[in-house]
């Protein structure tokens, strides 16, 4: 999904996804910064990790170039803002319709843009947690039972994937991690995730997930 053509056509009810590599071949060097805004420049100025830093700019990078291929601008003209629940948007050029999430852990960053409400996470499997303990502390309580009722091999894994989940759908709701992991249920039907409830709402809203 790395390969992209000139100019991105965004239909409506649709969305793409790019999955991007972010690590940096030792003795490279990283891409230059010079299509970043202001506040992207002064968080990497605060990363005290060069590692880290240059994923950071990786992901950044091209996530301008992407949207710039939807947008048909130069990656250095999109001006970024962010709403009282810290998601980003774009400020300029305006009358776009467009909306994107971006998730990056490791060398591995998701990409994702719509013209509809949207959110990506993506997350390490190899993580060292108290896979009930994280349940009970920021997830419903029917999902924290729900687990409760699985080995002790399989928590871990669906403990992971009910916050990819829940994480995604917050960055397209509305909503911080991890204070409103809460807010959201999810239910499985088979294998298929649900939507089941969105800050105590009885009917929630209709996320593909």
């Amino acid at each position: 999904m790395n390969a992209m053509p000139d100019r991105i056509y965004l239909p409506p009810r649709t969305a793409h996804v790019w999955r991007v590599a972010t690590q940096v071949a030792p003795g490279s060097r990283p891409p230059l910064p010079v299509v970043l805004g202001a506040e992207e420049r002064r968080t990497l100025d605060r990363m005290r990790s060069p590692i880290e830093r240059r994923r950071r700019l990786v992901a950044w990078i091209r996530r301008r170039e992407i949207l710039a291929r939807c947008l048909g601008c130069g990656p250095a003209e999109i001006v970024f803002v962010r709403d009282e629940h810290g998601r980003p948007s774009i400020a300029s050029p305006a009358g776009h319709g467009l909306r994107f999430s971006l998730s990056h852990t490791g060398e591995v960053a998701l990409i994702g843009v719509s013209r509809q409400a949207i959110g990506v996470d993506v997350e390490r499997t190899d993580r060292l947690l108290s896979a009930q303990r994280l349940a009970d502390r920021f997830f419903d309580p029917e999902e924290s039972a729900w687990l409760d009722r699985l080995s002790s091999a399989d928590r871990t894994e669906a403990v992971l994937r009910l916050w990819v989940l829940k994480e995604a759908v917050l960055k397209a709701m509305g909503g911080k991690v991890p204070s409103g992991l809460s807010r959201c249920r999810i239910r499985f039907d088979g294998l298929v995730p649900v939507l089941d409830s969105w800050a105590g709402a009885t009917v929630a809203p209709q996320l593909h997930l």
